[in-house]
Formats: C-alpha cells, sequence, structure tokens
C-alpha cells in the first residue's frame, strides 16, 4: 500500500513539474537537445535533474474518486513557485486540508519532502483517503536504479522513451513513458518484482498553455487530467482551463504576494 501512495503523490508532483518543462523548451534554458537521439542514461538524468524556469503557477480543478460503490467528488487547487533549484507547492483539498510538498532534484531521494499545514476536519474527505498522501515520497520512481530501455511508444500522439527502473530493496519496478521532447513522465506503471502485470497505472491526458506576459515566446504547459486506478479504485484529477494561470518570474513581474495560503499564527 505504501509503494501505490508514493507513486500516487507524484500526480501532484508532476503536475507541477510539468508546468516548467516545456517553457523551459521555448525559452531555451537548456534543453535544445532532442531526447530520442541521446544515450539512455543522459536521458534519464535530463529527466532526473531538470534546469527549471523561474516562474509561478496556479491550478484549480477537482477530484473523484471511486472505490466500489463510494463515489467522492471535492475540489482540489495547486499552488507553485519554480526555481532555478527546484520548487515549493501547496496542495489545497476541499478548501480545508493543505499540505507543503517541495523536491530539490540535485539532492535526490533527500530533496523532497511534504509537511501538513493544515489537517483535514475528523471524518472528512483527506489526500491520504483519496490515496493521494503527500507524507510520502513524490517522484520517487525516477531515481530508482536503471534496468533497461523498452520500445519507444507515443503516449497522447507525444513520442516517449520507455524506461524500467526498480527499487530491489523495496521490491518494486516501475516502467516510466517519458516524453523526448519536455522530459517529464507521461505515463507510468508499478509492478512487484516477480510479477508480469502492473498493480498500479497513472497517466497524464492533454494540455493547457498559458503564455508568459514576460516573453512571449515562453508558455507554460500545464495538465488537464490525471488518471490514477488499480483494480479496486480509481482517482481522476481534471483540472479546469479558466483555473489555470502562472507566468515567468523577473525583477519588474514577481509572483503574486497571495500565491501562497499562510500558516495561521500559532495559539498559546
Amino acid at each position: 500500500m505504501m509503494r501505490v501512495r508514493q507513486l500516487a503523490l507524484a500526480v501532484l508532483a508532476v503536475a507541477a513539474w510539468l508546468t516548467v518543462a516545456a517553457a523551459q523548451d521555448d525559452a531555451g534554458a537548456g534543453k535544445a537537445a532532442n531526447g530520442k537521439d541521446m544515450p539512455v542514461r543522459d536521458f534519464l538524468a535530463v529527466a532526473r535533474y531538470p534546469q527549471f524556469l523561474n516562474a509561478w503557477a496556479r491550478m484549480r480543478g477537482t477530484v473523484y474518486h471511486q472505490a466500489g460503490e463510494r463515489d467522492v467528488k471535492v475540489p482540489i487547487e495547486l499552488r507553485a513557485r519554480f526555481m532555478g533549484t527546484g520548487w515549493k507547492m501547496q496542495v489545497v483539498l476541499n478548501d480545508t486540508e493543505r499540505w507543503g510538498v517541495w523536491q530539490f532534484p540535485a539532492d535526490g531521494r533527500n530533496g523532497i519532502g511534504a509537511t501538513c499545514e493544515r489537517p483535514a476536519p475528523a471524518g472528512g474527505v483527506s489526500l491520504a483517503s483519496l490515496m493521494i498522501p503527500p507524507a510520502d515520497i513524490a517522484l520517487a520512481f525516477l531515481y530508482y536504479d536503471f534496468e533497461r530501455e523498452l520500445d519507444s511508444e507515443t503516449v497522447s500522439t507525444r513520442h516517449c522513451r520507455v524506461l524500467q527502473l526498480a527499487d530491489v530493496a523495496a521490491k518494486v519496478r516501475v516502467r516510466v513513458w517519458i516524453d523526448t521532447e519536455a522530459f517529464f513522465p507521461l505515463r507510468v506503471q508499478e509492478f512487484r518484482l516477480n510479477e508480469n502485470q502492473p498493480y498500479l497505472q497513472l497517466d497524464f491526458k492533454g494540455m493547457v498553455e498559458v503564455k508568459s506576459t514576460v516573453n512571449p515566446k515562453t508558455k507554460l504547459c500545464l495538465i488537464d487530467e490525471v488518471l490514477i486506478s488499480n483494480p479496486g479504485w480509481k482517482t481522476r484529477i481534471r483540472f479546469d482551463k479558466a483555473g489555470v494561470s502562472g507566468d515567468e518570474i523577473n525583477d519588474t513581474h514577481p509572483a503574486p504576494a497571495d500565491l501562497f495560503v499562510p500558516n495561521p499564527p500559532a495559539t498559546r
């Protein structure tokens, strides 16, 4: 169950990470090389250690969770700030539960973390109840040991290289479909060691573009929809195009002052 939750949290992390992947390509921030032709270990290194654009983004949407006869529908919001070395993000569920999540890729798994800023009310819907608990490690699968490369495939019209990675100590193996232009994962399947059928699959579907007001050649590409599924349940996250915003940051175009929800003052 822990590994299911770890991969599920990658939905939120990649949602933020994806924001700057295509933006960098247009801005000429170091991703001119086509991933189709790179040696596989160099290709994986770019995916693991991206150079982030200085930018911010907000994404509002809805989480739909189905498990047997149980159906849940709640709003979700991501508030993200990107820097050259990584990103930090707030995840707000149902306007109540709030988590801070961050990733600094140069530190590998040690650069990933999360903290609860405001818990869900007792008995209320939480990220954990939707199989998206941010206390687990986000994007950890990218840092598993490389095993082999499989044949390339297309996911949602995007050319992807398919890499197989494994964490033998945790008895888990993943196959990751990585976009060869933007260098981000579009699909992930997770397997138990010595099993041939995945017990969890993560898919990203569609993108919406937000043009920068700082540089007209730059665009932020945000995901439209994410689907997480296994034989017993399904979680779908859909982002509302009208609720998506973002831009580059420089000295004259700072991030919004209210980008992050402030923590309430401590009570005595």
